[in-house]
């Protein structure tokens, strides 16, 4: 019988993918609203810095809006949502992190609004997940190390 012939791995295959870096290596798909995005920059500039791989929309992005956002999720290792009012308010942060959690992902919360305690639906998905309080941590640059 006639062996079926394996196709040799090329460049040209990978690209035909959309392969990219990050795609091959495990990472956190960060969720938040984009009035956050200034604190939310800097918290993923810190996370980068430290050798963690972060999908972010404003970076890794392309195509599609939803498509994009799926396939973010179902290949991240956990989703980071940074939790706020804003965040609560919009449906496509809720449409997120709600798919994160059909699709069985850690969720890590950052909260980063000062004074924000999730509540409604965020309250209800996030009760037993992991939450770090980040919304008083506003001058990274400062900090030492």
């Amino acid at each position: 019988q006639q062996q079926p012939q394996q196709q040799p791995l090329s460049s040209n295959n990978f690209s035909q993918k959309k392969l990219s870096q990050q795609n091959l290596l495990p990472y956190f798909m960060i969720s938040y609203n984009v009035v956050d995005q200034p604190l939310v920059k800097k918290i993923v500039q810190k996370l980068k810095d430290e050798g963690i791989n972060i999908w972010i929309d404003i970076e890794s992005m392309s195509g599609s809006t939803l498509d994009a956002m799926a396939e973010a999720v179902e290949g991240s290792i956990s989703v980071i949502i940074c939790a706020s009012h804003s965040y609560k308010t919009s449906s496509n942060s809720r449409m997120e992190a709600q798919y994160a959690e059909k699709k069985n992902k850690n969720i890590i919360s950052l909260i980063v609004e000062d004074g924000y305690k999730p509540d409604g639906w965020l309250g209800n998905l996030l009760n037993e997940k992991i939450k770090f309080d980040f919304s008083k941590v506003l001058q990274f640059d400062h900090e030492d190390g």
